[in-house]
């Protein structure tokens, strides 16, 4: 009877060690649904904006009396530069960027996108 009753304790105690092992493998693989996109999206390297780049725009910021863009990672507004580009306007769904005398559309979202 103790060893029927030892091999079900056993049978059962890994059983749920395989489980937990299931659950953290699973936690693991699940992306942090607070980060911004290009980290999710495992693209680290848009964050860093290099010379020969365009900045990534992430978000837009569009009130009345405020104007602000994030791009790459940093809050910005218009005038302030960010790399190389200085931030001419910021719209509701594009930012407008400028380096060496050439200007540069950052669209929020792609014009391909049907509502």
């Amino acid at each position: 009877m103790v060893k029927r009753w030892s091999r079900f304790v056993l049978r059962h105690c890994v059983l749920l060690a395989g489980f937990v092992v299931c659950l953290t493998t699973q936690a693991e693989s699940l992306p942090d649904p607070t980060q911004p996109f290009s980290i999710v999206s495992g693209n680290s390297q848009a964050l860093a904006s290099t010379t020969t780049e365009l900045p990534v725009l992430q978000s837009i910021i569009y009130g009345k009396r405020i104007r602000h863009a994030v791009l790459d990672g940093k809050v910005c507004q218009e005038g302030s530069t960010i790399g190389r580009y200085r931030i001419r306007a910021i719209y509701v769904d594009h930012v407008v960027v400028e380096a060496d005398g050439i200007r540069h559309t950052l669209r929020l979202f792609s014009h391909k996108v049907r509502y």
